[in-house]
């Protein structure tokens, strides 16, 4: 069972860390600047921008039975494709596996389960990208992420949610497993709500996945997390819904045309 890293990255940041990866790896090079690309065998250069592209021309890129979603910027436990690949042996029904991840003080980077389960929709709700292992064969056919979500896209989050609901739905096996792959800095973006409109993104997220239920998980969700933003529960409820309205309105005139 042969295993590959696909690292997304933007104007040669992966490249400046010199890092001696020993594990198969293909890395997708975004560049958006006047600078020199970095050419070698594991590298692809496109002059594009969005996490979403450039993960999807990872998926359609990759050569092993395993790939395991990267950034740029984690640390990885050493010979943890030996220990991942294990993993889906113990498992063959799964489609895909989740795993854990660390801070830089070595804790966990959030609170996981002890014990494998097998993930529902509201489990992955709470799944980072750089956490998630996909057997190629469901790559081939055809999942791929939502290039209107992400970084550097119209809305700039919940684009591995909404990549493993659609695995869901199409009937894929998603399991959890307790295993710790990476090291991550403690910073994302993810859960900034203080840049641009990542509620109104966070609301079109959750329209995307749930359709008319999204308006009912907004406010759940507004009420569970506004302390931790700059709006008051009315104004974060408002902006989350507004998305979700407007992800609605952008789909229905999509279809129309």
């Amino acid at each position: 069972m042969s295993f590959q890293i696909l690292v997304s990255t933007m104007n040669n940041k992966f490249h400046s860390r010199n890092l001696t990866l020993d594990i198969p790896h293909l890395i997708i090079n975004q560049i958006t600047k006047d600078i020199r690309p970095v050419e070698d065998k594991h590298t692809i250069n496109m002059y594009t921008s969005g996490l979403s592209v450039s993960r999807n021309e990872a998926l359609s890129n990759a050569s092993s039975d395993i790939c395991l979603i990267s950034d740029d910027d984690l640390t990885y436990i050493p010979n943890i494709h030996q220990s991942i690949q294990q993993v889906f042996n113990l498992y063959p029904d799964a489609d895909i596996i989740t795993f854990k991840i660390s801070r830089s003080e070595g804790e966990d980077y959030k609170k996981y389960p002890n014990k494998p389960f097998y993930h529902n929709m509201r489990t992955l709700m709470k799944v980072s990208s750089v956490e998630i292992a996909i057997r190629r064969n469901v790559i081939e056919d055809k999942l791929r992420f939502d290039e209107d979500f992400g970084l550097g896209a119209k809305y700039p989050t919940g684009e591995e949610i909404i990549f493993l609901t659609d695995a869901l739905k199409q009937g894929k096996s998603i399991l959890f497993y307790p295993l710790t792959i990476a090291n991550h800095p403690d910073i994302s973006s993810g859960s900034n709500y203080s840049i641009g409109n990542l509620a109104k993104a966070k609301g079109a997220m959750l329209y995307r996945v749930f359709s008319s239920k999204s308006y009912l998980l907004c406010l759940a969700f507004a009420i569970k997390h506004h302390t931790k933003t700059p709006y008051t529960l009315k104004e974060f409820t408002r902006e989350l819904i507004g998305g979700a309205l407007e992800y609605k309105e952008r789909m229905k005139k999509e279809i129309d045309n």
